[in-house]
């Protein structure tokens, strides 16, 4: 029996959330619009938020372009209702490269034929696995994994065509305001070196 659509909850791969927040997919940026409309939940995991901070960091050009950025995908985890996202403390706890070493991160691929960079994202939604997942991924080789080939049945995993995705055309981002003010989230981000300089 599957999940009613209220229940439902999906994981991005942290290459749709910059396709998205970049405006370089539109099939990213869509997805990224039902969530600030509140017609999509989605699972952030402490993995994939330090992830997406990463990568911004490592593809922009300009300090501001990161910083704003960063601080866009910041603020929409901590303010969005429909976000399932992860605790500050987890946060500042997560090392890419020891989740990426992992026993786990080694194991599975072996069963799934993924890569290790992808265990983390199929962990996250199996922690969903009653709310029927979808894992949304840019990457073609992750979305040809077929979980109910190996008895995941409510899993799902589709992919978002990154075609379009091209950082030298990234648009300038003024760092949002919310609500309530500086979130807790993108406190985080100031209080880290996510950013190279």
């Amino acid at each position: 029996m599957s999940a009613d659509a209220t229940n439902v909850v999906d994981v991005f791969d942290s290459n749709v959330w910059v396709l998205a927040l970049t405006e370089s997919s539109t099939k990213a940026g869509i997805l990224l619009e039902e969530i600030l409309e509140d017609e999509r939940t989605v699972a952030v995991s402490p993995y994939v938020f330090v992830e997406v901070l990463g990568a911004f960091a490592r593809e922009l050009n300009s300090r501001e372009q990161v910083d704003g950025y960063q601080t866009a995908f910041a603020t929409i985890v901590a303010d969005s209702s429909s976000i399932e996202g992860p605790a500050q403390d987890d946060i500042e706890r997560t090392d890419l490269d020891a989740v990426r070493d992992s026993g786990e991160a080694t194991f599975i691929p072996r069963i799934l034929s993924i890569q290790a960079k992808d265990v983390p994202i199929v962990l996250s939604a199996w922690s969903y696995y009653d709310r029927d997942p979808t894992i949304f991924t840019a990457d073609r080789s992750f979305a040809t994994l077929d979980p109910e080939r190996y008895g995941l049945e409510r899993m799902s995993v589709e992919h978002v065509d990154p075609s379009t995705r091209r950082t030298e055309n990234v648009r300038e981002v003024p760092v949002p305001q919310t609500k309530r003010g500086r979130s807790p989230l993108s406190a985080a981000i100031a209080s880290r070196a996510f950013v190279t300089g």
